[in-house]
């Protein structure tokens, strides 16, 4: 069991992908801010949300970054792209 950063879908709420980050918070906003996203950090380190148009404008195939780290942000960039609540501006990320 684990500490783990997940994407999320809906609010209703139902959990998509496991980004990793196990109990690394700091790592996960690093991880966003080095591909130049857009992020809020919300103090009581429980959720990160990410602009969804810095996501969506990202050309993954382009980058210089890992298979894994690819695999990430084209979870991140699918959630963006296809849950209803990230048209508002934002993906959120928690940890469970």
């Amino acid at each position: 069991m684990g500490y783990r950063a997940y994407t999320i879908k809906k609010y209703e709420i139902e959990y998509g992908n496991c980004l990793g980050f196990n109990y690394d918070y700091e790592g996960c906003i690093n991880f966003l801010r080095s591909f130049g996203l857009e992020t809020y950090i919300d103090e009581s380190e429980s959720f990160i949300e990410v602009n969804s148009q810095s996501l969506i404008d990202l050309n993954i195939k382009e980058l210089k970054a890992s298979d894994e780290n690819k695999v990430r942000l084209m979870a991140l960039k699918r959630v963006a792209l296809e849950s209803d609540y990230a048209k508002n501006g934002y993906v959120r990320i928690e940890w469970l």
